[in-house]
């Protein structure tokens, strides 16, 4: 049974996708976006949690946080999507240990959990051209990567709902000997793979930027986090 009300207690855990600007923290990664995960809430370094969201998204982490249970008459049934159960909001949550962090791509999430996505579509070159025009607007896309091997950046597309289109450039470092063009060995980049995998974490291989497009309208830049 959880604690009473604005009691402060350490938690030992596994933070969620974080997607829509909110993160939850589950026992293990086994249970991740299922039931017995409590919902964070106010950040206490990062109040609108945009930031500490992509610093600890997909981490095995100890917190402490104050709990403060929902009203046994007023209980949020959306507050953890359809499968997880409403148990009481973490507030002012503090990161007191990292133990491990991992890439998006190795973390496995029901398809109603991650973003919503449909077909992954083939990008053409009009769309590619259009997309890296743009991203190239963006001064931390110039800072980052320079768009000129092809080797270390890719554009990916795919339909957010009937009329809106998800654009990603997503790159990987050229300091990354081990996948430069020149090495004796190469290995592959690792890209992603379903929609969850976008989402922005320091144990991605990879970097992405996003964008979408209305019917009739140009690519525009969209901000993290994902809707």
């Amino acid at each position: 049974m959880p604690p009473l009300a604005d009691t402060r207690i350490r938690f030992h855990g596994v933070i969620d996708e974080c997607a829509a600007g909110s993160c939850t923290i589950c026992p293990d990664w086994q249970t991740l976006a299922k039931k017995r995960c409590y919902q964070l809430a106010a950040w206490h370094d990062d109040r609108n949690g945009v930031l500490m969201d992509e610093l600890y998204r997909f981490t095995e982490v100890t917190i402490t946080a104050t709990v403060v249970r929902h009203a046994a008459h007023s209980v949020n049934e959306e507050c953890f999507g359809n499968l997880r159960e409403c148990l009481p909001d973490l507030y002012d949550p503090v990161v007191e240990e990292l133990t491990a962090r991992r890439p998006a791509t190795e973390v496995a999430l029901p398809p109603e959990d991650g973003p919503p996505t449909g077909p992954m579509l083939a990008v053409d070159k009009p769309t590619a051209a259009a997309l890296r025009a743009l991203f190239w607007q963006d001064p931390s896309v110039r800072a980052q990567t320079d768009l000129q091997d092809p080797a270390f950046y890719r554009f990916f597309v795919y339909r957010y709902d009937a009329d809106l289109l998800d654009g990603y450039l997503c790159t990987v470092s050229r300091s990354d000997s081990a996948i430069a063009t020149d090495h004796p060995d190469p290995v592959p980049p690792q890209w992603p793979a379903k929609s969850a995998d976008f989402l922005r974490s320091p144990g991605n291989p990879y970097l992405c930027w996003r964008a979408s497009k209305d019917p009739g309208k140009p690519w525009q830049l969209r901000p993290w986090p994902v809707r």
